[in-house]
């Protein structure tokens, strides 16, 4: 039972847009509404991704708010809103603008396509309007609105097309850390595995010019988080679009590479290659497997992306996907939920969902920060893995992937640890039942 007025477990439309435009160095995003928008960096920049840069030392910082009040939107006052386009448009280190307005502000009918439209002088670089979404969407919405401009307006120029590069165009990057720097390097180095060439990956942390390269791909690779930027992209190149979930774990990893390589008229290269990979990661697992993780059960709670992956790549590992928590709006006309998953839910249902899922056995949890803080308030918690946006206690200086076969043991090193550390605590905190545990493990 709830009611409109609880406050639900999902990160607003303007965080996804927050999170895009970390994403492009070179990109600016002027939001269009009081000084309280600039501050928002601070969900991003030194708590979730160390690597930020939104905010820079030399004060031209990469977001920039029109300190449009409440009074100034009622009388449709927008001179500050033109002097921050220009200010923000002249900077030589942008190379893209992003605008959008907070709900308060849209709500008033400000014409942002006509503002942009008469804008004089003229913008050196492109400024591009990503709708406002706040009342209707959540911070995945925001993130692939951006996504959905920019392939609809960038200037891919034509380039010469080469049948032995692609592009993946929804990825979801959500901070510039070794986590998904790893991913990246894992992906592409999967990809020349099949003497394939990643022309551009959208977002990944990369500058405008290197997203414009996409025009190179002759196949367009979808991921989850922008589905309809892809096949933009793909009509607007006449590429091939191949659609694909998240390469997470073994089983979803081969399927991915013999999608790509049937695609690419490569099958024969992507078994070779599938072969090869699991020679060198089945003897790092077949032992660790059965003596540490087997048998586990996890609890898992993030975007419906992520979670959705990670279900599907546990059980290989031999650990059970008991329960699911997606931080996200439900989507439209999405079914009634199982007992064991709750989509957007309420605080309080989360925290009566946790302690109930918790009495019945849950030795691992995959979990955002905010997350964590509903399952450390349990008298016994599980281990825990900090993973998915926000992740403000977990950083990764060096790549630390969790796509693609060295992914695997990337998540697997994760989960020893974090089980581990918590046998080791209970050992020093419950003492007994340290030695219960000890006497059940077969010797």
């Amino acid at each position: 039972m709830t009611t409109d007025l609880e406050s639900r477990c999902r990160y607003p439309y303007l965080t996804g847009v927050y999170l895009a435009a970390n994403a492009i160095p070179d990109a600016y995003l002027i939001v269009d509404g009081p000084n309280c928008v600039f501050f928002r960096t601070a969900q991003i920049q030194g708590n979730h991704d160390w690597w930020s840069d939104l905010v820079r030392g030399d004060g031209l910082h990469r977001v920039a708010d029109t300190d449009c009040t409440t009074e100034r939107a009622a009388s449709g006052d927008s001179r500050l809103l033109l002097t921050r386009l220009q200010q923000v448009s002249a900077n030589p280190a942008a190379r893209v603008v992003l605008l959008t307005a907070m709900s308060m502000v849209a709500l008033t009918g400000k014409q942002y396509e006509r503002i942009l439209w008469e804008l004089k002088p003229r913008p050196r670089v492109p400024i591009v309007f990503v709708p406002p979404g706040s009342l209707s969407g959540d911070w995945l919405a925001g993130y692939e609105a951006v996504c959905d401009v920019l392939a609809r307006k960038l200037p891919l120029r034509s380039r010469r097309i080469d049948a032995d590069q692609v592009g993946i165009v929804g990825y979801g990057w959500d901070r510039n850390e070794g986590d998904h720097r790893g991913n990246l390097a894992e992906l592409s180095r999967l990809l020349s595995g099949l003497s394939l060439k990643l022309a551009s990956c959208w977002l990944s942390g990369t500058g405008v010019s290197r997203l414009e390269n996409i025009a190179r791909a002759r196949t367009i690779i979808s991921f989850p988080y922008a589905r309809t930027a892809a096949r933009t992209i793909a009509q607007r190149l006449g590429a091939r679009l191949l659609e694909c979930e998240l390469p997470i774990g073994i089983e979803a990893t081969c399927d991915w590479l013999r999608e790509v390589g049937r695609a690419t008229n490569r099958i024969e290269r992507a078994e070779a290659l599938i072969e090869g990979e699991l020679g060198q990661l089945v003897p790092r697992l077949e032992w660790l497997l059965p003596f540490a993780i087997q048998g586990k059960r996890a609890l898992l709670l993030g975007d419906r992306h992520l979670v959705g992956a990670l279900a599907r790549a546990l059980p290989e590992l031999g650990v059970e996907p008991a329960c699911q928590i997606h931080w996200n709006d439900p989507r439209p006309g999405e079914r009634e939920q199982p007992e064991n998953l709750l989509v957007g839910p309420t605080h309080r249902e989360v925290a009566e969902r946790i302690g109930s899922w918790l009495t019945h056995g849950i030795d691992l949890a995959f979990s955002n920060s905010d997350g964590l803080l509903f399952l450390l308030r349990q008298p016994d918690p599980p281990a825990t893995v900090e993973i998915g946006y926000p992740s403000y206690h977990t950083h990764a200086l060096l790549d630390a992937p969790i796509l693609g076969f060295r992914g695997v043991l990337g998540l697997v090193e994760r989960m020893l640890n974090r089980l581990a550390f918590k046998a080791l605590s209970d050992s020093v905190h419950h003492p007994a039942a340290g030695r219960e545990k000890r006497k059940k493990t077969p010797s």
